[in-house]
């Protein structure tokens, strides 16, 4: 005997057994039409969260043009219960999987020639559903979601298949063998859709727009103009490989270049010069610098007669007492606005360049190419702050006047002969319980080598200061001196300790010849 439904199933139980209770014949119609031409199989297979099945269809074509479909074989499986993680994707690949091998039973062991073999599965969740579509979702639920006796004899989708079996297979759903490459054409191809019109291209706007201008140079993520035109060179390629892709995608709308910038850096890439590409991305950047400053320092280009904009859209620095008394130098300088980060971009690279030279020498590079105002401020800026020039120039630290130092500083001695200490702290603690509390720390140095020594101390007490003392002692011997502010725990100690060590000498007959008190110093 096996064990009673549980109370909770009980219910559901009794409505399958009412359903299943009264008899149902079936037929199944296994044999070879009258008058068929060709005979093909086809498979369905779906899947739900707890269940997954396939069912094979025969279909004949006749001879007087008309389609006979009729159910075959069906299977349904439950979820495997060594396995709870199992999504719904992979439950439908089982599907397909016991399709497959469905087929290949049903190939060996049915005499009836068939002609091809059609594998149907239902397209994934997310995506929208045909008129198809519906059509084998409607007769995959029956196999995989469940049915009663009585719906499944009177529903016709599942003994004769969906309506489109009937029809040519010219309006069957596409194969994917017959799918595009291009992503979203897949996409209106799965939706049996056509795309729509492509808007027409206008060109790019000649001006910025109304709104506040963005720099997409990254100045701040770099410390080196080589590193910044290399970063941009590769956005500049990135854009070119994009524009290029599109344009061989819609032949008929091409986006064309209104940018000189990047028409003729489309021009260098076409003809692989490199160097080009460079000069073509260091250009931008200085140009984009013009309108970043006026952006977000408020600074523009200064009119003047020895400043003059080029085609390029960069700004000249003319100078001819320059000219006439460095005849080495160029006739004309790109103008840099100091305070942008460019400058002191432009500053690093020439001083790494320069193997960390002063900044004189690093004004004389810049100004080759170069016109900045205030050089001489901008090149003792990045001299200061190079760590390099620090550590090879940096001057030995100067110590400060001080006194002639204490005798006891400077004499032989043992270690923490002569002492000085103090609390730190309060330092808070956790126990395992819980708990919290603060403890004190007496910090003990040295005078003469500079050692030091740490005692844990509970509080502030004089008792807790003596104990801590009593440690000290233990571990490093008698101090001769010791140097302390005059709180009222170290006074009210020094004072005990004297005390008890002038009993100890009047007490015995042998220390009375020596002198064993404390020395110890106060300050406030």
């Amino acid at each position: 005997m096996g064990a009673p439904l549980p109370i909770t199933v009980l219910c559901d139980w009794e409505k399958i057994r009412q359903h299943n209770s009264k008899s149902s014949h079936i037929s199944k119609k296994i044999h070879t039409a009258q008058g068929s031409t060709n005979a093909s199989l086809v498979m369905f297979s779906d899947a739900s969260k707890d269940h997954y099945a396939t069912c094979a269809y025969l279909r004949f074509e006749c001879q007087d043009n008309t389609t006979q479909v009729q159910l075959l074989f069906s299977k349904t499986r439950i979820k495997p219960m060594n396995n709870e993680h199992l999504t719904i994707p992979r439950m439908e690949l089982l599907g397909v999987l016991t399709a497959v091998n469905a087929a290949s039973t049903i190939l060996t062991e049915v005499n009836i020639t068939l002609s091809s073999i059609t594998f149907f599965l239902r397209q994934h969740r997310g995506t929208q559903l045909g008129s198809t579509q519906k059509f084998i979702r409607q007769m995959a639920d029956i196999a995989s979601r469940g049915a009663t006796l009585q719906q499944i004899k009177e529903s016709n989708l599942w003994q004769h298949g969906p309506e489109f079996l009937l029809q040519d297979q010219a309006h069957w759903p596409k194969s994917l063998e017959q799918s595009p490459e291009d992503p979203k054409e897949f996409h209106f191809f799965t939706l049996d859709t056509s795309a729509p019109p492509f808007p027409p291209h206008r060109g790019l706007p000649s001006e910025y727009p109304p709104h506040q201008y963005e720099s997409i140079v990254p100045y701040d993520n770099t410390n080196s103009l080589v590193k910044l035109t290399t970063i941009v060179q590769k956005v500049m390629r990135w854009i070119h490989i994009v524009v290029r892709k599109r344009n061989e995608r819609y032949t008929q709308s091409p986006y064309l270049w209104q940018s000189q910038t990047l028409k003729t850096f489309a021009l260098a890439r076409m003809s692989k010069n490199e160097v080009q590409q460079r000069i073509v991305a260091h250009k931008y950047i200085i140009q984009d610098h013009y309108a970043d400053s006026k952006s977000q320092l408020n600074i523009e280009i200064p009119k003047s007669q020895q400043i003059q904009k080029t085609e390029d859209g960069l700004y000249l620095y003319h100078n001819t007492y320059v000219n006439k008394q460095h005849l080495n130098m160029p006739k004309s300088l790109i103008y840099i606005i100091h305070k942008h980060r460019l400058a002191r971009l432009i500053a690093l690279d020439s001083h790494k360049s320069l193997l960390h030279q002063g900044p004189k020498d690093m004004a004389t590079d810049i100004q080759q190419k170069y016109w900045i105002k205030r050089i001489t401020s901008l090149t003792r800026s990045v001299r200061k702050g190079c760590i390099t020039c620090k550590r090879r120039h940096g001057l030995p630290y100067t110590y400060p006047f001080a006194t002639s130092l204490p005798t006891v500083r400077t004499q032989s001695c043992r270690p923490f002969q002569h002492i000085g200490l103090d609390y730190f702290g309060p330092i808070g603690y956790k126990t395992e319980t819980g708990q919290t509390g603060k403890l004190w720390s007496m910090l003990t140095t040295c005078l003469v080598t500079r050692a030091v020594h740490i005692e844990v101390v509970p509080d502030n007490t004089t008792a807790s200061f003596l104990l801590a003392m009593r440690r000290f002692i233990g571990r490093r011997g008698s101090p001769k001196t010791i140097i302390s502010d005059n709180a009222p725990a170290f006074t009210l100690g020094y004072t005990m300790i004297n005390a008890d060590i002038n009993t100890l000498i009047n007490s015995s007959q042998t220390l009375t010849i020596f002198t064993l008190e404390l020395e110890s110093n106060t300050a406030t």
